[in-house]
């Protein structure tokens, strides 16, 4: 019995602990919590596949709707832009030169979508933006191609005008920043999450990497390890802070080499927070998963929760299947990127 009491206060402490480590990284924010009952709708959505062949693909990251057509980014396939025209499900070819030199991709990191025509893709190491509409796609000259400064280290990028916003994993300093591409000038904006160390440190930051969207003067930066997100309105300079369904901290792990802190995202209790965001002039989407980390390339979810610009939950949606990446089509469908030994794209109907 005695043994028993023992475990039982062990255990307590140990939660006690946890929960103040997540009231602590909290602390600096002024939080709504939002729990699955407070969303006006909860749906179940079932998937449809769209139908395509390809034997070019190996490990897409990336999704975009540009044109009635699919646009995948696949950095391990010889050329890394890929599309499908959804009119057919066809198929098109992979498209955009490798290289160190103007016009060419170096290392693909992300995609985003610029507007309805054109879409962005990052070149991680060459540091700098190249531009494409379906046209310069298939001449393989990008309509336009701006660098970024060396020091940065995006981990998300959302484009407006000549500005480009980003959130970076080794700058602790600010939430969001702001590249003038003109001007080469960068502003920050906001905060990260508390340190339960009271530290912030590089280690930290990494920890808080978050994806960024926007839309009409709102920016939404959403946080890969931890169910937490914000809006930024930038023409209010006001800030929204959400935790939605859970309410766990960054998790992470700090490990030493040679005297050196080295970030290791991954141990047994890392989880995963939000993995894709997707804004329109409506409402905010942010595919969730929740999971503790597995050894594995993708990170998955099956729930996607809707919000408005004001930060209030709007619907619940539980996929049939997880997915990695997702695009929304004017609030009535979902596509969603499916990777598992293949790559598949889902339909959900929302109506």
């Amino acid at each position: 019995m005695r043994l028993f009491r023992l475990i039982l206060l062990g255990l307590l402490l140990v939660s006690l602990s946890f929960c103040s480590r997540n009231e602590k990284a909290y602390s600096n924010k002024n939080i709504k919590y939002v729990a699955k009952k407070d969303f006006k709708a909860t749906k179940q959505l079932k998937s449809n596949k769209i139908p395509f062949t390809s034997d070019s693909l190996a490990l897409p990251q990336g999704m975009s709707i540009v044109d009635n057509h699919i646009i995948l980014l696949d950095n391990r396939s010889t050329k890394p832009i890929h599309v499908i025209d959804m009119t057919t499900n066809t198929y098109l070819g992979s498209y955009g030169k490798i290289g160190q030199g103007p016009g060419e991709i170096q290392t693909p990191a992300f995609m985003l979508k610029k507007d309805s025509n054109s879409f962005i893709i990052y070149d991680q190491i060459a540091k700098k933006l190249l531009g494409y509409d379906l046209q310069s796609l298939l001449l393989e000259k990008p309509i336009f191609e701006k660098k970024m400064k060396e020091s940065e280290h995006c981990s998300s990028i959302s484009m407006v005008d000549n500005n480009v916003y980003y959130t970076d994993f080794l700058n602790p300093a600010k939430r969001i920043y702001k590249f003038d591409t003109i001007t080469n000038n960068i502003e920050g904006y906001g905060t990260l999450l508390n340190n339960y160390k009271n530290i912030l440190d590089r280690n930290f930051a990494q920890a808080c990497d978050a994806l960024i969207a926007s839309e009409n003067n709102n920016f939404v930066t959403a946080y890969r390890l931890a169910p937490f997100f914000e809006i930024f309105n930038q023409k209010n300079n006001q800030w929204k802070s959400i935790l939605a369904i859970d309410k766990y901290g960054p998790i992470y792990k700090e490990i030493t080499h040679e005297n050196n802190k080295i970030f290791a995202r991954v141990n047994k209790k890392t989880k995963i927070g939000f993995i894709d965001v997707y804004t329109n002039k409506n409402f905010i989407y942010l595919l969730y998963s929740g999971n503790i980390t597995e050894p594995s390339y993708y990170d998955k979810g099956n729930k996607i929760f809707v919000f408005d610009y004001d930060g209030n939950p709007i619907n619940y949606y539980q996929l049939d299947s997880d997915i990695s990446f997702f695009e929304v089509i004017d609030d009535n469908t979902i596509l969603g990127l499916k990777m598992d030994f293949t790559a598949e794209i889902l339909k959900f109907e929302l109506k």
